[in-house]
């Protein structure tokens, strides 16, 4: 391409347009009149500038059409300060050919603007363009919308929305991505990945291509969500039924409970674990490592298909089961009616709640069949509305002990044959099989009595309440 100043003589290969001499009427094309058209070719022949006839004869040659502006001196040397051009890249003899548009700054610089290659490619700020349209450099398209789908689809596309231009009735001042039936935003270093996504509903999806709720987010060997660093907020969970938040704790895809960063044994990890209507607390101080398999201990547990919690156990057998010692500041307030303790009973499948105990030889209950029966125990705990409010000696799986109510409130079974029982009278054993009855010999009694009656009972055999005391 030429570059600087060129005299009369010299052959630019450009047919050139002398704007000075033939003025504005050039432009007009096959409308030019005589005179215009033969200053023209006066004047590519006094400057040696391609003629017409040239273009077609030389194959080889890059074919150039321009405007050029010529500025005469006193010396006779002409100066082309202004140059712009629109010329043909290729060869008449076969194979493809561009088209370029280049210009002139003040300073005399002649730079390339715009090129249509043989493909069609259009390149602005390049000579080689790979795609209908390559540009380098910066694009404005002035609060338009750049629409990506053919013909007059308007349902794709991306643009800046605002005042005067509203989207979904929203003043958004700012650009909007927006699609059909949705969108994704993705990668594609290691093969084509969804990073977020968002459907018809206007569910928002991170990590998925089909979000089912407003905000849906998957991950798989990472926390899902990291509100502050591995000692924020860790929000992960897996396609197994299970969710976990914490500090320092997530869970992989795997079902694997993992920590997330290196610490040492200050920070350890905390968390809160939803398996399958479950749920654990975890919390343990030592060393972790960056993606370090853990196996937590569970410190508090809820079952979701009773609502039992185990403090310290994972399979608690009552609505409060505690593995360990339970220190209270204050009162600790129970809803049971009385403080029983079990026994190993004899024939325990067989004994009811209410049935009056007493110990046999062997250091076992069992139902008592004596009247004034001095080795009175107390009585099964259970029966009517009452249920103990604190049992001690608990033992699991054993179906052999029985909770026998020591002092509180008992429905007890009673028998009113020998007497009528009144409200206030002392009980003792009976001669009816697990029964009590109301005390006439307070002699006999002593250190049989096993408790008081809170109800009467006028006659026959009944349960009744009573309050266990024994004397």
């Amino acid at each position: 391409m030429p570059d600087g100043q060129y005299s009369q003589t010299s052959n630019t290969s450009k047919i050139g347009v002398d704007l000075d001499i033939l003025g504005k009427e050039v432009h007009g094309g096959p409308g030019l009149s005589e005179n215009a058209q033969n200053t023209l070719e006066e004047l590519l022949e006094l400057n040696n500038l391609m003629a017409k006839s040239l273009i077609l004869d030389e194959p080889d040659l890059s074919k150039k059409i321009g405007v050029v502006r010529a500025n005469r001196t006193t010396t006779g040397i002409q100066t082309w300060n202004r140059f712009a051009a629109m010329y043909t890249i290729g060869s008449n003899k076969g194979g493809s050919c561009d088209i370029t548009f280049e210009t002139r700054d003040l300073l005399g610089r002649i730079f390339e603007r715009m090129r249509i290659n043989g493909a069609g490619n259009v390149g602005i700020g390049t000579s080689a363009p790979n795609v209908k349209l390559e540009v380098q450099g910066d694009v404005r398209i002035d609060d338009n919308t750049l629409y990506l789908r053919r013909n007059s689809d308007p349902n794709h596309g991306l643009g800046w929305f605002g005042s005067g231009k509203l989207f979904a009735n929203n003043n958004v001042d700012g650009p909007v991505l927006f699609g059909f039936s949705g969108g994704v935003l993705g990668t594609t270093n290691g093969g084509q990945k969804v990073a977020m996504s968002w459907n018809k509903d206007g569910n928002v999806g991170i990590g998925i291509s089909d979000p089912k709720a407003k905000l849906h987010v998957e991950s798989t060997d990472r926390p899902t969500i990291i509100t502050q660093g591995n000692f924020g907020g860790l929000v992960s969970g897996s396609n197994g039924g299970h969710g976990v938040f914490g500090t320092n704790i997530y869970m992989n895809s795997n079902n694997q409970l993992k920590t997330a960063g290196t610490h040492n044994a200050n920070y350890g990890y905390a968390g809160m674990h939803a398996t399958w209507g479950n749920i654990h607390f975890y919390a343990a101080g030592g060393n972790t490592t960056e993606n370090g398999s853990i196996s937590p201990v569970s410190r508090l547990f809820i079952r979701g298909s009773d609502g039992f919690v185990g403090i310290g156990v994972t399979s608690p057998k009552y609505q409060l089961d505690v593995n360990g010692t339970i220190n209270a500041s204050a009162d600790v307030v129970v809803g049971g009616g009385d403080c029983a303790e079990e026994f190993d009973v004899v024939n325990a499948e067989s004994i009811e709640p209410g049935t009056v105990m007493v110990i046999d030889n062997d250091g076992a209950l069992k139902a008592s069949e004596k009247a004034y029966d001095k080795r009175v125990a107390g009585v099964i705990s259970g029966a009517g509305d009452l249920r103990p409010g604190i049992t001690l000696d608990k033992q699991a799986n054993k179906s052999s002990r029985l909770p026998v109510a020591l002092n509180g409130k008992v429905y007890c079974k009673v028998d009113a044959n020998s007497g009528a029982v009144e409200v206030g009278d002392l009980l003792t054993t009976s001669s009816t099989y697990g029964h009590a009855m109301r005390v006439s010999d307070h002699v006999r009694s002593i250190g049989a009595i096993v408790g008081k009656a809170l109800r009467p009972l006028e006659a026959g055999c009944g349960l009744i309440p009573i309050l266990v005391a024994l004397q």
